[in-house]
């Protein structure tokens, strides 16, 4: 290839790549460099997702199950979307997979996978969060329990 042709080349990839940089930063929508916003943004002001906690043998604290090592083969998405269906209806085996859950935490903290604390039981929250658009950040709004599983 010419010179001339790497250089023209070159240049209209660096234009590319600004061009989406400025659309990115100035979050607005200039075609035919356009965010993808299906997901950009909330529609209403809370956001509801579903949060499996374990409770702690020696103290009884709750602590969310959100690292993904602690509910490996799962990653929180695919979690949270398993246990969906169990918070829009009361399901006989909200039990059983609850059971699983804490099972397969204790074996990996067995194991050593993480160091989080023994537990006795999981409950299982729906839980609404609202964004603060000054911090950016997520407050809890609202915390319901949806089922608790304690082994007998």
């Amino acid at each position: 290839m010419s010179v001339e042709r790497v250089l023209l080349l070159s240049l209209a990839f660096a234009a590319l790549v600004v061009a989406h940089l400025v659309v990115v930063f100035t979050q607005r929508a200039a075609w035919p460099i356009i965010q993808y916003s299906m997901f950009a943004s909330l529609v209403g002001d809370d956001v509801p997702y579903i949060v499996p906690f374990g409770v702690v043998t020696s103290t009884s604290e709750e602590i969310a199950l959100v690292s993904d090592s602690r509910v490996q083969p799962f990653v929180q998405a695919e979690l949270r979307l398993a246990l969906a269906p169990f918070a829009m209806r009361r399901d006989l085996r909200i039990a059983e997979a609850l059971q699983d859950i804490l099972s397969r935490y204790e074996a990996h903290r067995t194991r050593g996978d993480h160091d989080g604390p023994a537990l006795r039981g999981v409950k299982l929250y729906t839980m609404r969060a609202r964004r603060d658009p000054r911090t950016r950040g997520w407050s809890i709004v609202s915390k319901r329990v949806i089922a608790e599983h304690y082994p007998s």
